[in-house]
């Protein structure tokens, strides 16, 4: 009889076991509550009941906490499994592989589109506005995502981005009012397809963010091209303005801009002025202002600087309101004339194709290498953050079931270590080809703050904060 008790004990002190030696029938009885009481004082845990509940209350009890137990055994296997795609990540140069493998297929898929986009605008020119209102909401619902990440969606409410919605709201809600077609072909084919000039955007393939900068600067216009020589309807006898005069070229889009430029003053100038500085948010201005030390800053950076910090904004508005102007002026001729229209279009595409063509040869070429390393440790972290924590659980409490997720933690942990010790110090070295690594007094600088490699975490995109920007091995700000 003493034996049955010592081998009782012995179960009932597993942290499992202890609740799997009862049965539903057993609960009802007095004897189970008592020897429940006694493993209680025993193993003094908090989970065993020390009153005489009902039936119920303990069916419940012992259901809440097999669920529990089953958790913890998915959550062992998921850390078992987690730690087995983070050996593997780092074996064989693999996770080099994978950042190379997105951006070619990154790359492949941005030629693509550029094809479709080709192919419809001659082939079906009228239906190039319906795949561009697709295109731009995913894009740009990526974009919230993205910037919100980085404390960046306040560069959400330029002045780009503004253009667009109006364009789709031209498209869905009022495509027969040539006035209006006209006002979103003056801000598309004015300071929007002009600031791709200044600003120098790019045409790289493999980047989302370049990619998507293109898109919301040069689409527009496409659109509108397509619509202004292709749309009989729209431009027939009877729809068309008899003389289109200043009011149509000029009024109207400056309104449509000031309306923007308003909102934008008091909305993320003045009301939520405390909030971006509480937060440490990124603005236009706040972005295009900052000169970093030992660098000389672009031309827009050193005048916001020449006026003082309470005066800036102004500056900026009234640069903004001048350049705006200024692009507006010939757009009536682009309206009147396809030839002068096309060869504008042409010119400006040719131009991304050449700022795209310098990024690749010049700098993208002597530092895709170099960024690697950073890029390998900054998906790896993204990739194990998205898995999750396992160990959740208040590491104090001392019932059965969290002695049961300690032991599984701490047996995960000696396996951490064990491959930690066969893991090379500098796992990188093996990643990198032997023809590609840097010499010694050749190192290529890298500012992980101004990256233009493709990925779109590190740095908003030169177009979106209108920042000029060289190709050299660590761009200036």
């Amino acid at each position: 009889m003493e034996k049955k008790d010592k081998n009782e004990k012995i179960i009932s002190s597993s942290p499992i076991n202890i609740f799997r030696r009862y049965s539903i029938a057993d609960v009802g009885s007095g004897s189970s509550i008592s020897r429940l009481q006694h493993d209680s004082n025993n193993n003094n845990s908090p989970l065993v009941p020390t009153s005489c509940d009902s039936p119920t209350s303990n069916f419940k009890r012992r259901v809440a906490e097999s669920k529990i137990v089953k958790k913890l055994k998915v959550l062992e296997f998921v850390n078992e499994k987690r730690e087995e795609f983070q050996r593997d990540l780092y074996k064989d140069g693999r996770a080099s592989q994978l950042i190379r493998t997105k951006d070619k297929f990154s790359f492949v898929l941005g030629v693509l589109n550029l094809c479709v986009i080709s192919f419809i605008c001659g082939k079906y020119p009228l239906y190039l506005q319906y795949f561009f209102s697709g295109e731009y909401l995913v894009l740009f619902a990526t974009r919230i995502i993205l910037y919100k990440r980085k404390k960046l969606h306040y560069f959400l409410f330029d002045f780009c981005y503004f253009a667009n919605l109006m364009l789709l709201f031209f498209i869905y809600g009022l495509p027969d009012r040539q006035w209006y077609f006209i006002t979103c072909f003056c801000i598309a084919n004015g300071p929007l397809l002009g600031a791709v000039i200044p600003y120098r955007n790019s045409m790289v393939f493999h980047s989302l963010d370049k990619a998507t900068s293109v898109i919301v600067h040069i689409f527009p216009s496409l659109v509108t091209y397509s619509l202004r020589w292709n749309d009989e309807f729209l431009f027939s006898k009877q729809n068309q303005i008899e003389e289109p005069n200043w009011k149509n070229f000029y009024l109207y889009p400056i309104i449509a801009y000031s309306i923007w430029q308003l909102v934008y003053f008091f909305w993320v100038g003045k009301f939520k002025k405390d909030t971006i500085k509480e937060n440490n948010y990124t603005t236009s201005l706040s972005f295009l202002s900052t000169i970093k030390e030992g660098e000389k800053g672009s031309l827009i950076s050193r005048y916001l600087n020449f006026a003082k910090p309470n005066h800036r904004l102004f500056f900026f508005i009234f640069s903004q309101f001048t350049y705006t102007l200024l692009t507006i002026l010939p757009c009536w001729l682009y309206y009147k004339y396809q030839v002068i229209h096309s060869l504008y279009l042409i010119f400006v595409v040719t131009v991304c194709l050449w700022n795209g063509a310098n990024f690749y040869i010049e700098y993208f070429s002597s530092n895709y290498v170099a960024q690697m390393k950073a890029r390998e440790e900054r998906w790896t972290k993204i990739i194990m953050s998205s898995i999750g924590n396992t160990t959740s659980f208040n590491s104090n409490c001392d019932s059965p079931i969290m002695e049961y997720s300690k032991q599984q933690q701490q047996s995960n942990t000696l396996n951490s270590t064990h491959h930690k010790k066969e893991k090379p110090k500098d796992h990188y070295q093996q990643l990198t080809p032997p023809n590609l690594k840097h010499q010694k007094g050749h190192e290529t600088q890298f500012d992980s703050d101004t990256s233009y490699i493709g990925h779109e975490d590190l740095a908003p995109d030169t177009d979106d904060v209108h920042h000029h920007y060289n190709y050299s091995s660590k761009p200036n700000q």
